[in-house]
């Protein structure tokens, strides 16, 4: 590694000021002279200069990352070079905290899907262009003077355009805690529904304030997001856990396919939740039961009140965030839900989550589909749990008849 503060015409670095460093670079604050702004100077390790092939390949990704700096949520690159043995990317300097310094402080954060919704469609502008960052985590995760989120650090992207990749197959590329499944198995073809994973792994950890996997090595993680089960929220988080199941499916074909999709569902959740307040806690979101039971409203259910009266639905429906507006101002009761729900305190702690997640599913129109999250086979877990269980037998009973199985 770098053992002195370098040297690079055309910048004056802060020897003061070394913003992070990792296994092949170091990053240091530095004034551009020309442009007369602060950067991100990230430098490689010299040792790199001696392999041709990979200063080649490294000039070429990254000049095909700073083509990504229109999205505004993607750091902007400003100049890529090499002087001597020393390849370095200037990138835009942002001065606050970073993901992982809030997550890690205990303080009052945004709405998590507020924070992510940026970040994933910077994601889809990268992969429409043929890019793949491949090392999504908190830590690339920075906060511009208005609090937006920033999408930082492409530096072992992978590009879907050129033959000549960064990687070699086989080699697992990226941070353990939130590689895919195919990324921990070194496959040569990954595409954008890998970096979608780890929004995943990333959103389960800001809902339930712990990582999905935890080993005491990276091997360890890595076999973990191929072989364990995808990991469950908290009962208050639930309604999330279909979205959080669906980007982290150990099958790329069972996941979202693009980037579209994972933003309808994520706005859709986000529609139903109150304004961010400085409440001093560390969660400012509207806890996931309540948000189940608006859901289901938009799926047709209705509230009952103590009268028999059926409350007046809402115009929300999961991938339809925006409001009808050809609706009267005031909506007709709607009929009561047909199937007969028996009181949850009747049931173990288990199955009341399995309802939960079940129900979710249902209101998804996740009946049968994708394999491994869906109505069906969460209904026939609870089966297994309790043979005899109503509510479970009829919906899967009648869920098979719709579908034909």
């Amino acid at each position: 590694m770098l053992t002195e503060t370098p040297s690079i015409p055309g910048y004056i670095i802060d020897e003061n000021k070394l913003l992070g460093e990792g296994g092949f670079a170091k990053v240091y604050l530095a004034q551009h002279i020309s442009l007369q702004i602060n950067v991100a100077l990230k430098i490689m390790d010299a040792k790199l200069a001696d392999d041709d092939d990979f200063c080649k390949r490294f000039l070429k990704e990254a000049r095909t990352c700073a083509n990504l700096d229109n999205h505004p949520n993607i750091i902007h690159i400003y100049d890529v070079g090499c002087i001597g043995d020393m390849y370095y990317i200037a990138m835009q300097y942002l001065s606050g905290p970073n993901l992982r310094d809030i997550l890690d402080s205990g303080n009052p954060y945004n709405h998590p899907l507020e924070i992510l919704l940026p970040i994933v469609d910077a994601l889809g502008y990268a992969h429409e262009s043929g890019v793949i960052h491949r090392d999504v985590k908190p830590a690339n995760i920075l906060f511009n003077e208005s609090g937006r989120a920033m999408l930082a650090d492409f530096g072992i992207a992978k590009s879907l355009n050129e033959k000549t990749q960064l990687t070699v197959a086989g080699a697992a590329i990226g941070t353990a805690a939130y590689m895919s499944p195919e990324q921990a198995k070194g496959l040569a073809e990954i595409d954008g529904r890998s970096d979608l994973y780890s929004i995943g792994v990333l959103l389960f950890e800001m809902l339930s304030g712990e990582r999905p996997y935890k080993s005491t090595d990276p091997m360890g993680l890595m076999l973990q997001h191929v072989n364990d089960p995808i990991p469950l929220l908290p009962d208050s988080e639930s309604a999330y856990q279909p979205l959080i199941s669906r980007l982290m499916a150990k099958e790329p074909d069972d996941r979202y396919q693009d980037h579209h999709a994972v933003l309808a569902d994520m706005n859709a959740l986000l529609a139903v939740s109150p304004e961010p307040e400085n409440t001093g806690t560390k969660k400012l979101w509207l806890g996931g039961a309540l948000i189940a039971l608006v859901i289901a409203l938009g799926a047709g259910w209705s509230f009952i009140d103590k009268n028999g009266n059926a409350v007046p639905e809402t115009a929300l429906s999961i991938g339809k965030p925006e409001l009808d507006e050809t609706l009267p101002a005031e909506p007709s009761p709607v009929e009561p839900l047909a199937v007969e729900v028996p009181e949850l305190s009747e049931d173990s702690p288990k199955i009341q989550r399995l309802l939960k997640l079940a129900q979710m599913h249902e209101v998804s129109n996740e009946l049968t589909e994708p394999p491994g999250s869906n109505a069906l086979e969460l209904y026939e877990t609870i089966l297994r749990e309790d043979p005899d269980h109503p509510l479970a037998r009829q919906r899967r009973d009648e869920i098979k008849k719709s579908s034909g199985n």
